[in-house]
């Protein structure tokens, strides 16, 4: 029942930041946040449900921090989805801190994701600055 609630917040809260973009003509600015691994099946549905929605006409921006930067390894089960999230330009950054201290190699990155040079929360604060609407997975 919690998943089932959690999971229905998280969507109603989606569609409520998007009813309050403003249209200007330019596409809407999305942040997702994701730290994680085990959430990484949603932000899959999320993402492509958003893409389909909007017809790609969304400016999409994914950092990864804490251990979810694992799930961005070449040979990750899912990696196909995250391979079609990049595909879909969706832009996938993994923080540089959380790379480090999980002892990921950035040479094993799945090709597309940008390692940040910095910490992925500063990265975050900075798209919030630029307009994106933050949607924490």
């Amino acid at each position: 029942m919690i998943k089932a609630r959690t999971f229905l917040y998280l969507w109603l809260s989606i569609w409520a930041s998007l009813l309050s973009v403003s249209a200007n003509g330019e596409p809407d600015k999305i942040l997702f946040h994701i730290n994680s691994p085990h959430k990484l099946s949603v932000l899959h549905s999320y993402a492509s449900n958003l893409t389909a929605e909007t017809q790609g006409n969304m400016d999409i921006v994914v950092v990864f921090n804490g251990h979810a930067v694992k799930r961005l390894l070449k040979n990750d089960k899912e990696k196909d989805k995250t391979i079609k999230m990049i595909n879909s330009n969706i832009k996938i950054e993994a923080c540089h801190f959380a790379l480090t201290k999980n002892k990921v190699d950035s040479g094993l990155l799945i090709e597309g994701v940008k390692h940040l040079d910095g910490d992925g929360n500063l990265a975050i604060i900075n798209y919030q600055k630029k307009g994106y609407i933050y949607i924490k997975i």
